[in-house]
């Protein structure tokens, strides 16, 4: 607490990153903090929990952007699967949201699923033709699979 380290201070925007739609919805629940846990064991069945949940808009409020930022911290963590699976869920969510099919072509690069990264990052242009970025990694897919035949 009493300490202004990189390492601390990076501990204090994790949390608050993770507390602040919380915080900002408040009565509401987050609904991806009741569904986290299954997520870890099941990520299908927490899917399935999560879509139809969200539903109840009363209870619950449930994000796209937030769901991206959890993907983020599983891909951070190294654990690219969930990551996946996180950015899935998400563009089920909002499939009209290019930035969502940015961070799967990013997951989905990571693991080395280069043909399924280069048909995200194809999506992103569907929905956003001025996306530089993707039409970047593109053409970095492009040149890996060149490379690998």
């Amino acid at each position: 607490m009493n300490t202004t380290s990189e390492e601390a201070v990076n501990d204090w925007i994790n949390l608050y990153n993770k507390i602040e739609y919380d915080l900002i919805k408040y009565p509401k629940i987050n609904l991806w903090s009741q569904v986290a846990p299954l997520f870890l064991k099941d990520p299908k069945e927490a899917s399935k929990q999560y879509l139809e949940l969200k539903k109840d808009t009363v209870q619950y409020f449930a994000t796209a952007n937030y769901l991206n930022k959890v993907g983020y911290d599983f891909l951070y963590q190294e654990q690219t699967d969930l990551a996946i699976d996180v950015f899935k869920l998400a563009i089920s969510t909002a499939p009209e949201n290019a930035n969502l099919y940015d961070s799967l072509g990013e997951a989905y690069y990571k693991a080395k699923q280069y043909k399924k990264a280069k048909e995200s990052y194809e999506n992103v242009l569907t929905l956003d033709p001025d996306n530089t970025n993707a039409e970047k990694n593109i053409k970095e897919i492009n040149l890996v699979l060149e490379q690998s035949n």
